[in-house]
C-alpha cells in the first residue's frame, strides 16, 4: 500500500492554556469593538456640533463685513451735567467722539450734585454761620459809653 502524506484542517480541541489565551483575545475585541461603536455614535453629533459652531462664525463674521464695524468694550467718560444741569455727555475716548448725551440718573444726580471744583470753593469759603459775628459801631458821640 502506498501512502502520501497531505493536510486536512480537522478539529483539534484546546489545551486550557489556549483556551484561557483565546478568551483573553475575545475580551480585548469586544472591549475595542464597543469603543469604536461608541465613537461612531458620537463622531455624528461632535462633527455636527463643530460644523453649527463654524456656520455661526460664518454668519457673524458676514454680518460683521456687511455693517463694516463690530461691536466691542470702548472706554468712554461720562461728563455730568453737559450740555446742562442735569444731562451727561457720554464721549469715546479712543476717538474724542461723542457717543450720546442723556438725562442724568437720580442716583447720578445725587452723586455729580456739584460740578468739579464748584464742592471745593464751598468747601474752601468755610460756612458762614462759623464765622465771627459783626461788631458793634463805635459810639456816635466820640465819648465813653456811661456804666450801667
Amino acid at each position: 500500500m502506498a501512502e502520501k502524506k497531505i493536510r486536512l484542517d480537522l478539529p483539534v480541541n484546546y489545551t486550557q492554556e489556549e483556551l484561557d489565551a483565546k478568551r483573553d483575545v475575545l475580551t480585548q475585541t469586544v472591549l475595542q469593538h464597543d469603543a469604536v461603536e461608541e465613537e461612531k455614535r458620537v463622531t455624528p453629533k461632535r462633527l455636527g456640533d463643530q460644523m453649527k459652531a463654524l456656520r455661526a462664525d460664518m454668519r457673524r463674521l458676514s454680518a460683521d463685513i456687511r455693517r463694516g464695524h463690530e461691536t466691542k468694550p470702548v472706554d468712554c467718560v461720562a461728563r455730568f451735567h453737559d450740555p446742562s444741569p442735569s444731562f451727561k455727555t457720554i464721549v469715546r475716548l479712543d476717538t474724542g467722539e461723542i457717543v450720546r448725551t442723556e438725562a442724568m440718573t437720580e442716583d447720578e444726580m445725587q452723586e455729580n450734585l456739584f460740578e468739579d471744583g464748584e464742592l471745593e470753593k464751598l468747601y474752601n469759603a468755610g460756612d458762614p454761620r462759623q464765622q465771627d459775628p459783626p461788631q458793634e459801631p463805635p459810639p456816635v458821640d466820640g465819648g465813653e459809653q456811661p456804666s450801667a
